[in-house]
């Protein structure tokens, strides 16, 4: 215990000498620029001999002269009070340590200015510029003048969050800065004043100029190094070092619901081969399907620009978008488990830590805060206290809300980034960012990690099934959320391990309704379920024999629910109506009645019964797609192509790959008489399955016909839509000579020859 504190004491004074000594060459390098029309900020020594000073472009203005203040001293000791500075003007001049100096070079692209000083005071040392490029969480330093400080040279320590480009800069009188430039994010509370500071690491070498902050806590801008460089005509040379703490919490971090507008929610991988990741239910949102976005690598470095993500087809087919069922919520906890269907390979998975972290422990996090351009933003910070607190408010009828264990924290956060990992030094998961606001930018709350392994246990049957009733019950709740395949499988899986007849019924329904009638016959056959026997053999296309069971089973028992929707689903006529109506008057909670009906009405040409059955079919299971295809066809005959487009719409939110959904949904805007917002979804369509293209050359000659039977006097119409529906198709075309005969099309004179020649090209990209 002894040795242990002697070597902490040991190396926390080591710490400290480092930060002491940082501190003094920064003191003594920084200057307080003011300029003649009283703009105010900071800058720093990078040549000496030539006494150059860097600051920010903003700072200086378009003033070409300024005026540089250096660190005065008073038996040895700096003096830092602003008004000494103010009053004492004239013999800061003659004494040296207030020297004029005039902008030489300036750059808007990265928001900076040289200045050359007309002298220096005597012992002023330059501070050198930094080789590499400071990694998420390395410790750094700056010196600024803050505005609402009445003292000067205002020392700072922070650390790195993120390294990338500032995608859209930021704007200064009407001027747009420092767009595109690679930047630093740091965790630093700046203000006015500052701009202009250096940002420093351990060895006082500069790593960046602190240029402005986003709105989200703590995300203070800092131009790189390199620009710096740039500035001074001096080559770009720039190497990462990113740490593995940092590396593995990154790559273990996803973005949910990235289509989402309410803030940007974390997610982290708990289980990389059962595929779960775990988030905050508020991240998670109402719908039990949502996507989950890794992170894309450019030679083993995290690409951080949200501007790199918004190709969400190509990252869906790439595998960095993935679609997932919420598996279990806790909203009095605010926690939910997600099972993903696919998960990239290189994504990793974080330990949940088995003991609650003490007070003042270091703790590491990754999120996506709103208001920055760049994603998975690292932080760091330690821990202020734990206990029992409220993070969601109590529901009407509760006397008090839930308490649960909650990790308080040091650190830069907001309610619109919950769901990032909160780990320890070991890499260990201590908790997860909560939802709750802090009261200040420096507190933050996180779910602890008791917290999340007790949720995980009570989760554990729907993820990890050990019995016949667990596999069902997993099995039924993937069947009922769209995961019909996995949710078959867990129901054979259940009845292997115990042949109870509920089990067997079970599974017989699932392989009806998934189109398995020989399994639907044989489990009906072991449990002789007779009733279920007939509905098999009326979808296996045994008429007759269906038929007679079913009369018999109806006649023995006139409220078998079964026998009477057996003998409803054969033919179309207002027989098998009765026969629907009395199965849904008997067992009005199965679903299989409702649709067989619809399909029934719609036969028999009464499409508003038809919308009324498949509308109920929907709302009893709102994650099956084809009730949802169904009825927006029918929607489109009746000619109310609105509604079809929100069918459509959910359609393709429920299966974004579908090809043919995209295509539906392209008609329906046509039938809108939208031809713009159909094109989006003829991109969609197209680059999802580009075997469509035929369809969709078809689709774009009818609407052509259509524009010219509703504008007859206006041929213009037709011609317009054809250009801009080919270069649509084009840019979607992964072939060079579609592409190029696209080109040849597009030169013809008129919309005949263009007709023409389009029937061309849907005959050979047929052929």
């Amino acid at each position: 215990m002894l040795i242990l504190g002697l070597f902490l004491s040991i190396a926390s004074a080591g710490v400290a000498d480092d930060a002491l000594n940082v501190h003094d060459r920064l003191l003594h390098a920084t200057a307080w620029i003011r300029t003649t029309t009283q703009g105010v900020g900071t800058g720093w020594v990078v040549d000496a001999e030539r006494r150059w000073l860097i600051t920010n472009l903003h700072v200086v203005g378009d003033q070409d002269r300024v005026e540089a203040f250096f660190v005065d001293e008073k038996d040895g000791k700096p003096i830092s009070e602003r008004s000494y500075y103010l009053e004492n003007q004239k013999k800061l001049h003659e004494d040296g340590r207030a020297v004029r100096g005039k902008v030489i070079r300036r750059s808007e692209a990265s928001d900076l200015a040289l200045v050359e000083l007309e002298k220096l005071p005597s012992g002023i040392k330059a501070l050198p510029l930094a080789e590499n490029i400071p990694g998420a969480g390395q410790c750094v330093y700056s010196v600024g003048n803050r505005h609402d400080s009445d003292a000067l040279w205002l020392f700072c320590t922070s650390e790195i969050r993120q390294v990338g480009r500032l995608t859209d800069g930021y704007f200064w009188r009407g001027k747009k800065l420092s767009a595109d430039v690679p930047c630093l994010i740091a965790q630093s509370p700046i203000l006015p004043g500052d701009s202009g500071g250096p940002l420093v690491n351990e060895r006082c070498e500069v790593v960046g100029v602190i240029s402005g902050f986003r709105q989200a806590p703590q995300a203070t801008i800092a131009i790189q190094a390199s620009e710096v460089r740039a500035l001074l005509g001096e080559p770009k040379e720039a190497k990462r070092e990113t740490a593995d703490l940092i590396r593995k919490l990154s790559a273990a971090t996803g973005w949910i619901r990235p289509n989402a507008t309410e803030g940007r929610a974390g997610c982290w991988v708990v289980d990389h081969e059962r595929r779960l990741v775990l988030a905050t239910a508020t991240g998670a949102g109402r719908s039990d399907q949502v996507d989950v976005l890794f992170p894309r690598a450019d030679k083993g470095e995290i690409i951080a620009e949200a501007s790199a993500y918004v190709d969400r087809i190509a990252l869906r087919k790439d595998g960095f978008l993935a679609r997932g069922v919420v598996l279990s919520r806790d909203p009095k906890r605010d926690l939910a488990l997600i099972e993903l269907e696919t998960i990239p390979k290189d994504v990793g998975e974080l330990p949940l830590g088995k003991q609650e972290p003490r007070v003042a422990e270091r703790i590491h996090a990754l999120s996506h805060p709103s208001g920055v351009e760049l994603l998975w933003l690292y932080s760091s910070g330690s821990v202020r206290q734990t206990a029992n607190v409220e993070l969601v408010p109590a529901t009407m009828g509760e006397n008090e809300a839930t308490k649960p264990r909650t990790l308080l924290l040091q650190i830069p956060h907001q309610a619109g980034s919950s769901g990032g990992p909160v780990v320890n030094d070991k890499g260990d998961v201590v908790g997860m960012l909560a939802a709750r606001e802090g009261a200040q930018q420096q507190l933050g709350y996180a779910i602890a990690s008791a917290e999340l392994s007790a949720f995980l246990e009570a989760a554990r049957p729907l993820f990890d099934p050990k019995t016949a009733k667990e596999h069902q019950l997993r099995g039924r709740y993937l069947m009922a959320h769209g995961r019909t395949e996995t949710g078959l499988v867990q129901l054979a899986k259940a009845v292997s391990l115990e042949r109870e007849a509920g089990m067997v019924r079970e599974l017989c329904d699932a392989f009806h309704r998934t189109g398995r009638y020989d399994g639907a016959k044989k489990m009906a056959e072991i449990n002789a379920d007779q009733a279920r026997i007939a509905r098999a053999l009326a979808a296996l296309g045994e008429e007759k024999e269906a038929r007679e069971l079913a009369t018999k089973l109806i006649e023995a028992d006139r409220k078998n629910a079964i026998a009477w929707l057996a003998r409803g689903s054969l033919g179309a006529t207002k027989e098998s109506l009765a026969d629907l109506d009395e199965a849904i008057f008997l067992a009005p909670e199965m679903i299989e009645p409702y649709w067989k009906r619809a399909e029934v009405h719609e036969k028999l040409g009464d499409e508003e019964k038809a919308l009324a059955d498949w509308t109920r079919t929907i709302e009893m299971d709102p994650y099956s797609a084809e009730p949802i295809r169904r009825r927006a066809a029918v929607f489109l005959k009746k000619n109310e192509p609105k509604r079809a487009i929100a069918d459509f719409e959910r359609l393709v939110e429920l299966r974004p790959t579908d090809a043919q959904a995209q295509r539906s949904l392209a008609l329906a805007w046509l039938a809108a008489g939208d031809d713009a917002k159909a094109l989006p979804a003829i991109t969609a369509a197209l680059r999802w399955k580009r075997e469509i293209r035929t369809e969709i050359l078809d689709d774009i000659l009818k609407h052509g016909e259509a524009l010219r039977v509703r504008w007859p006097d206006d041929p213009l119409k037709k011609l317009d839509w054809y250009k801009r529906a080919l270069n649509v198709v084009s840019a979607a075309s992964e072939s060079g000579l579609v592409r190029l005969e696209i080109d040849g099309i597009l030169e013809a004179k008129d919309a005949g020859e263009m007709e023409r020649r389009i029937r061309v090209l849907a005959r050979d990209t047929k052929n």
